[in-house]
């Protein structure tokens, strides 16, 4: 999904554009600003309904920042900040919304994670996955893997009919097949 320039993270007095988020992926922004901020939030670009699933703040030392949600009159903020990518923030109106962080007390802002509103249909980090494939008869594993990225990496026939199970959720995914290196869903 692109993001237009216009969406912005801001504090009081600082500004931190998003160019844009690929793909169904915590994105992260490193913020280089010595000032300390209580108000933190999220403008929505135009016409962007302000979709966003989830949104963390961290401070300089790494620790994620808590605080009340906060959002424009025509958002329910709770939903960017409750840790599940399931649900999502959708104005009602598409464009000047905006959501954040009453953090209580000033505090220096040392990265923001973000998760574009999707389907979910994608990597978790820290979720455990295990990939099944065909043998013609029935469908064996190829092992179970914790995420530590939006990646895995298996080392797999590519002839086979594969699956994948999101464990921790108990999703299984769609089947797909690999072709000159890039994954074909059936």
């Amino acid at each position: 999904m692109k993001v237009p320039t216009a969406a912005i993270f801001q504090t009081q007095r600082c500004y931190i554009p998003i160019d844009e988020m690929r793909g169904a992926i915590f994105h992260t922004a490193d913020i280089q600003n010595s000032s300390k901020y209580r108000y933190i939030r999220y403008f929505s670009p135009v016409n962007g309904y302000c979709n966003v699933a989830e949104i963390e703040f961290y401070d300089k030392n790494g620790n994620k920042l808590a605080g009340t949600p906060v959002g424009s009159s025509g958002v329910k903020p709770i939903s960017a900040f409750d840790g599940n990518l399931t649900t999502f923030i959708e104005a009602v109106y598409g464009s000047n919304e905006w959501i954040g962080l009453d953090l209580g007390t000033s505090a220096l802002i040392g990265k923001i994670r973000f998760y574009p509103r999707t389907m979910v249909n994608s990597i978790i980090e820290g979720h455990t996955y295990e990939l099944f494939y065909w043998d013609g008869q029935k469908w064996d594993s190829h092992g179970i893997q914790i995420a530590s990225c939006h990646q895995l990496y298996y080392k797999a026939s590519s002839d086979a009919l594969f699956y994948l199970q999101d464990k921790t959720n108990n999703k299984v995914g769609s089947n797909f097949y690999m072709q000159d290196g890039l994954q074909k869903w059936l």
